[in-house]
Parts: C-alpha cells; structure tokens; sequence
C-alpha cells in the first residue's frame, strides 16, 4: 500500500456561493491522514458574492475565475491542469463528500496493482448504481445502462494530461463524452461505495427545461459531436442510442430554430423506422412559430 495519496479536489462554480460553502466544509471536515488536501474553486466567472465569501471565510483556498461562463467542461479542464498534486477529484457545487470518503477512496486506489494503467477511477454518488461492488466499466457498459445515475471521479492526472483527455469544452456539460472515451480504449475501474451525496436544490440547472431551451443550440452540437466521434461504436453496441441522439439533435435544432437541420434529421429517423410518430408529429409543429414550439416542449418533456 503507498504510504501518501495527495489529493486535488476541483469544485467548479456558479453563482452558488451558499451551496458552494456546503461542498468546501464536507471536504474540510475529512478525517483523512495518508496525505495533503488540496481545494481548487474554478469560478464561471460568477455575479454573486462567491469571490467575497471565499477570500473571507476560505483564504487558504485556491481560487481561480475564469473571464466568462464556459461552463463545466471548460472549468473541470482547468482544474485539472492547474491541480498540484496527481490525483484530482470532480465535486460539483451543489454536492458533497460523505463523511469517511476519502479514506474509502485511498483504500480501494491502493487495491489495485498498477494504478497508471487507467486514467480515471469512479466511485459512486447517492444516485449511482452497478451490477456488482466493482467492475472495469466499457463502452457496452456505458451505452447498455450497466451503469445508471452519477459517480465521482477521480483522475490520475499524468495519464490524463499525457493522453490528451478532457472534458468538452461546452457550456451544456457533455460529461459522458469523455466517459465514452476512455471507457473504451482503457475500461474504468468503478466501485459501488458512495463517496458523494448528491443534493437537487440549486435553483438553476442544466437539466431543466428552460436551461435547454436556452442552451438548445449548444445541446444539438453536442449531440452532433456525440454521433461524429462514436456512431461506428454505437452501431455495434447499441443502435438504439444512435437513434436517440438524432432524435435529440432533432428536437434542439428545432428549439434552437434551425429548421432545416431539425427536418433533415426527422426525415433521417423516419427514413430509418426510429421514433416514427413522434417524427411526424415534429415536422409539422416545426411549421408553428418558435413561442409554441418551446411551449410544447415545456408540457410534453
């Protein structure tokens, strides 16, 4: 077992400075002796008083504020590279470390022989699940629902960085990408413990309704991204993803009011016998003006 595992904890933020102080103190509160504790806030570039809260209440904390909002993805990057120490820990905001986590985590890393021959290690959120208490997690796994709900990662930065992986640089998340990636040229050693409790009480979210209307034409890219890089890989594992992110590129090309490229991927999914109904249906709402198409996504979502 390694006598020391330093760890960097990346929190990126906005404008959440109250749940934010919940994030930091579970951290704070680790009972954790087999190395240092590093905190890293990657500030979206925030209009609340996060920046006042941690210079007052946190000042031995690394604080870092991007120029503008680009989003998860963007400030998880910079974490990541501006982290001291190898092992970097994702703690979204909203969220928290459950007492002991750390300790859990050293014990089952020092579990396995040869920790640079994967790039990202995954234990379990509140809401996350597996089949069985451990499993190199891939690409089937992934896109076959072996794995449901959230889990924390923790990253071996040296691998990370010489390999040249990063989260999506997208201010719609997108993390799953990056999962897909690795998933399939490395597996991902993934554990069942919790180690993070997942809390849905901040006010704004990316999963809501209104924020994907908002961002709908950053959500169709994304999906176009999704089917560029792993099409080939989604045909042989499961088709049915496939469909489903151009049923989705379908429907936020058209919130975005793009109709033409919201048309020609349901011609696509008729074309190919996938959501044939729902298709129909969305050629002829994409001739209703943009109010009542974001109206009728907000009551049948």
């Amino acid at each position: 077992m390694n006598k020391q595992m330093d760890f960097s904890i990346v929190i990126p933020t906005y404008n959440r400075s109250n749940l934010l102080k919940r994030a930091i103190n579970s951290i704070l509160n680790q009972t954790y002796n087999n190395g240092k504790i590093e905190i890293i806030i990657i500030d979206n570039n925030s209009e609340d008083d996060t920046r006042d809260m941690i210079e007052k209440y946190y000042s031995d904390i690394k604080y870092l504020c991007n120029k503008e909002n680009r989003g998860p993805g963007y400030a998880r990057n910079r974490g990541l590279v501006n982290s001291s120490y190898n092992w970097v820990l994702m703690l979204d905001d909203d969220d928290e470390l459950v007492n002991g986590a750390l300790n859990m985590i050293y014990d089952k890393l020092n579990s396995i022989n040869n920790l640079d021959k994967y790039p990202v290690y995954n234990f379990a959120c509140s809401n996350g699940f597996i089949l069985k208490d451990f499993m190199i997690l891939n690409f089937s796994d992934y896109v076959n629902n072996v794995i449901k709900g959230d889990f924390t990662p923790i990253f071996n930065k040296k691998m990370i960085l010489s390999e040249n992986l990063k989260y999506p640089d997208t201010i719609v998340g997108g993390e799953s990408f990056l999962w897909y990636k690795i998933a399939y040229k490395y597996g991902i050693p993934t554990w069942s413990n919790v180690v993070c409790l997942l809390h849905d009480d901040a006010p704004i979210r990316l999963t809501r309704k209104e924020s994907q209307i908002k961002f709908a034409h950053e959500h169709a890219l994304l999906q176009e991204q999704y089917m560029k890089e792993f099409t080939e890989l989604y045909k042989k594992y499961n088709i049915n993803e496939l469909n489903k992110r151009k049923f989705a590129a379908s429907v936020y090309w058209l919130l975005a009011n793009e109709r033409k490229k919201a048309r020609k991927y349901m011609l696509d999914n008729i074309k190919n016998r996938n959501n044939i109904i729902l298709s129909f249906f969305l050629i002829i709402i994409s001739y209703f003006p943009l109010r009542m198409v974001k109206s009728l996504y907000k009551l049948f979502r």
